[in-house]
């Protein structure tokens, strides 16, 4: 018997579809700008903001309700990329 792998419900239901697109991309700009911040100028002045910065991208995988496996982050993956990479 095969199992099917169910959907994860959408989180944000009330927002239509181009809106939850707009939105995923600032969330996405927002967390790439914070890393390029913190590389270029906290780093040192702030050294801390990094667990904040962690703290968000968490907090945005459990939002959207992310797996580690619908991310391609199993144990599987672990052991057969490497040996891709280094053949």
């Amino acid at each position: 018997m095969v199992k099917s792998i169910s959907q994860p419900a959408p989180v944000l239901t009330s927002v239509s579809a181009p809106r939850l697109k707009v939105v995923t991309a600032l969330e996405v700009a927002l967390i790439y700008a914070g890393i390029l911040l913190y590389i270029w100028r906290w780093q040192f002045t702030h050294p801390r903001v990094w667990m904040v910065l962690f703290a968000i991208v968490l907090v945005s995988h459990v939002a959207h309700r992310d797996r580690l496996a619908s991310m391609g982050l199993t144990l599987d993956h672990l052991r057969t990329t490497p040996r891709r990479c280094f053949r």
